[in-house]
């Protein structure tokens, strides 16, 4: 397939052709007049108004840069340049600052994507490569994960230019929203090892179309209360944390995420109606599955408080992200909390996969005609899931007086009816409705009749099923004491386990 690209063809207004068509002194003024309303064909010369030609021989009226409205040089076609073998164009974009075309290409045989780029009008078609910082690899803008289709033609492209990056973000109505910083072209990372905590290339490099996405995929961290340490600032009250990536001002890139139970702090020796006192503790916060992929660089922890009956929400901290896993310690020490309220961490950011256009206003870029992803029922799945109760033991000299064990182990009470559903957590970060997850199916027990003859019988009528009467949940598994660590919650384990009522 070949390329036209333009060159120019020499304009005239009528100004110049008047004064080329005169010979001696002319009492017409060359001073040429900007077509930006259109043409007047019937005034004379003297009447044509400011803003409209009578004549214009080759001219257009917008200018190549698309920002300017005037008239200039017809653009004409030549044959440039020839895109590999089987692709085609199907969208186009120039960077007027670098002077440089970006050609998106789709192959419908074969099924290939390609982005390449011509500079200066040289005619030579080069697909979009950049070197891999501190090796001799390149990774090169080709992936069938483009998903490029020749009747989704992207209509529209934007670039935005900063001092480290130039960036073309795009839409064709098909695939997510993206964009591609083309000085460095992002390519896929795996981990080879537990031991080994930076990602490392995938051999032969390949193009990572995940990070070409405005909302990615990502991993979703969890927060687990490991540990109630001595000494710190923490006053009495509960505790809970919540974790968002963010960038390196704190700036929110996703919504906030596990957030924990309620750790209780308090000192069992101290009595008093007044809860706002310091306990000299510190609570110490594991953080699991953090991302590392390289998309996103810094992640927040905030702090929820309720002290005295009074709830506050504070920004505990940025904190760079250097590893999978992390270990941070909570002391109340810091004198430089940021305040945010409870709906900064109740907020669920929206997730619009599908734009059918875009434009860019001053650097900002609006997307338009936005498609967010199908509100899925999930409640088949939800309908089978079988719910279970299990037990903890703890050991003579620990209670629920240990902060560390209301937030981990802290179950529901007994003969009480709880309505329990469950909320799927997207990879792209968005979560879904929650569906309900019904009791079990009865069994002939469960409906062996009791009648009102019976001392424990209560209700109205002569007969009631068992399970209106009785608590019909079962103990099925009694576990031995644990050898070693295996499946203890700090010095805690498992004790029984069975089915609920």
């Amino acid at each position: 397939m070949t390329y036209n690209v333009l060159h120019n063809m020499n304009y005239q207004t009528e100004a110049q052709d008047m004064a080329d068509n005169q010979e001696g002194p002319s009492n017409i003024k060359q001073e040429f007049n900007l077509g930006r309303i259109g043409l007047d064909m019937d005034s004379s010369v003297n009447q044509v108004q400011k803003g409209k030609l009578s004549y214009a021989l080759n001219a257009a009226l917008e200018n190549f840069d698309a920002n300017s409205v005037n008239y200039q040089n017809e653009p004409g076609n030549e044959a440039c340049l020839e895109f590999p073998e089987g692709y085609q164009l199907i969208g186009t974009h120039f960077i007027q600052e670098k002077n440089k075309h970006i050609f998106f290409l789709a192959n419908p045989e074969t099924g290939g994507s390609e982005i390449g780029y011509m500079e200066n009008n040289d005619c030579v078609y080069r697909t979009l490569c950049t070197p891999i910082p501190d090796t001799d690899l390149i990774v090169c803008a080709n992936s069938t994960c483009l998903n490029f289709n020749i009747d989704y033609p992207i209509h529209k492209a934007v670039h935005k230019i900063t001092n480290c990056s130039t960036e073309v973000y795009w839409t064709d109505g098909l695939n997510p929203r993206r964009y591609i910083n083309i000085d460095q072209v992002p390519y896929v990372a795996a981990y080879l090892s537990d031991q080994n905590c930076d990602p490392q290339i995938q051999l032969p490099p390949t193009l990572d179309c995940n990070k070409l996405k405005v909302q990615p995929n990502f991993s979703i961290p969890s927060l687990d209360i490991i540990d109630i340490v001595v000494g710190g600032d923490i006053q009495a009250g509960t505790y809970q944390f919540a974790i968002q990536y963010c960038n390196a001002s704190g700036d929110a890139y996703t919504s906030y995420y596990s957030i924990t139970n309620p750790t209780s702090i308090a000192n069992t020796e101290v009595t008093t109606p007044d809860f706002q006192y310091s306990v000299g503790k510190s609570i110490v916060i594991n953080i699991n599955n953090i991302d590392i992929t390289g998309y996103f660089q810094y992640f927040n922890i905030a702090i929820i408080k309720t002290i005295n009956g009074g709830t506050s929400v504070e920004l505990m901290g940025t904190y760079n992200i250097q590893d999978k896993d992390r270990t941070i310690t909570y002391t109340g020490q810091a004198l430089t909390n940021i305040p945010l309220s409870l709906p900064d961490i109740l907020e669920k950011f929206p997730y619009y996969e599908i734009a059918q256009d875009l434009t860019n206003v001053q650097d900002v870029i609006v997307w338009d005609n936005l498609t967010s992803i199908d509100r899925i029922n999930y409640q088949s799945i939800a309908s089978q899931i079988q719910l279970q109760w299990e037990t903890y033991k703890l050991p003579a000299n620990n209670t629920y007086a240990d902060g560390f064990y209301t937030a981990n182990l802290r179950g529901y009470l007994r003969d009480e009816v709880y309505a329990f559903e469950i909320v799927f957590l997207l990879d792209n970060g968005k979560q879904t409705d929650g569906f309900h997850i019904p009791g079990r199916t009865a069994i002939s027990t469960d409906l062996t009749p009791v009648y009102n003859t019976n001392a424990d019988f209560i209700g109205e009528g002569t007969v009631a099923p068992y399970w209106k009467i009785y608590n019909t949940g079962s103990v099925l598994v009694t576990y031995p004491v644990p050898i070693g660590d295996a499946g203890k919650i700090g010095e805690a384990y498992p004790y029984q386990s069975g089915d609920l009522s």
